[in-house]
C-alpha cells in the first residue's frame, strides 16, 4: 500500500496514511471530547507508527501543510469518490515503468500550461468525448494512418492540406481535379 501512494504523492504518500491513521488520535474532535478508546496497537504496528511520526517530524513545514491538504480534501470525499480513487491507483499500480513515467511526463509538461492552455485543452476534451463511438474511432484510425507515413509523406501531406485551406487548391504534384488519398493510402501509380 505504501508503494501505491509514494508513487502517486511522492514521499509523503505513506506519511498521509500515517497521518489519516494517527490523526483522529492526535486531534480533539469539535466538541472537545477525548478520542474513543481503541485496542492498543501491537509492537509492529507501534514502530511502524513510530517511523512514520519521525518522519513527519522531518518533513519542512510546507511538505506537511501539502500532506494535510492532501488528507483534508480525502476527508472530504465522498465514499464513491474514495473508491473511484482507488481504482484508478489500482490502474497505475498496474501499469509498466514505462507507461509510468510516460504519465509522469505529461503530467510534468501539464503542470508548465498556463490555465488558457490548460482550459484548451479540457474543451478540446470535452469536445472529442461529446462525438460518438464510430466518429471517435474513425478519427484514430486516421490518426494511426497519418502517423504510419513516412516523414516525407507526412510533409507532402501537410502541404496539400495548408494549400487547400489557404484556397489555393491542391498541391501541383497532384493533376488538375484530382484530391490526394486518404493517409496511407498511395495514388495508383502515384509516388
Amino acid at each position: 500500500m505504501g508503494r501505491l501512494f509514494r508513487g502517486v504523492l511522492g514521499k509523503g504518500g505513506v506519511l498521509l496514511l500515517a497521518w489519516v491513521a494517527v490523526a483522529p488520535l492526535l486531534l480533539p474532535d469539535a466538541v472537545g471530547e477525548s478520542p474513543p478508546a481503541t485496542p492498543s496497537p501491537g509492537p509492529e504496528e507501534r514502530a511502524r507508527f513510530e517511523e512514520a511520526w519521525q518522519r513527519w517530524r522531518s518533513l519542512p513545514p510546507e511538505e506537511r501543510v501539502r500532506i494535510r491538504g492532501n488528507f483534508e480534501r480525502w476527508q472530504r470525499l465522498s465514499p464513491e469518490e474514495r473508491e473511484a480513487f482507488r481504482e484508478r491507483q489500482e490502474t497505475l499500480r498496474r501499469l509498466g515503468p514505462a507507461e509510468r513515467e510516460r504519465l509522469r511526463e505529461n503530467l510534468r509538461r501539464w503542470q508548465t500550461l498556463s490555465d488558457t492552455e490548460r482550459e484548451a485543452i479540457r474543451r478540446s476534451h470535452r469536445s472529442w468525448q461529446a462525438l460518438p463511438p464510430d466518429e471517435r474511432l474513425r478519427l484514430r484510425e486516421e490518426w494511426q494512418e497519418f502517423r504510419d507515413l513516412t516523414p516525407e509523406e507526412r510533409r507532402n501531406l501537410r502541404e496539400t492540406l495548408r494549400g487547400m485551406r489557404e484556397g489555393a487548391g491542391p498541391s501541383p504534384r497532384w493533376g488538375p481535379g484530382q484530391v490526394p488519398p486518404p493517409p496511407g493510402r498511395r495514388p495508383p501509380g502515384g509516388p
